[in-house]
């Protein structure tokens, strides 16, 4: 679990590279944003999956 003093080290570490790289919050964020994309596409497939599975007995009654 990270602490209250553990976040404003990073806080401060983070407005440092900031200051040192001006860019580099506008690519963590589109990083960031990509991967959470993955994740939720991700997930949204395996619920799919998950369901098709349970239900695949009822799609080929279905299709008959």
């Amino acid at each position: 679990m990270t602490t209250v003093a553990d976040k404003e080290r990073i806080r401060m570490s983070l407005k440092n590279l900031v200051l040192e790289e001006p860019n580099f919050i506008d690519d963590l964020v589109s990083e960031l944003s990509e991967d959470l994309k993955k994740s939720k596409q991700n997930r949204l497939e395996r619920i799919i999956n998950e369901d098709f599975e349970e239900y695949k007995e009822v799609f080929k009654a279905l299709a008959s």
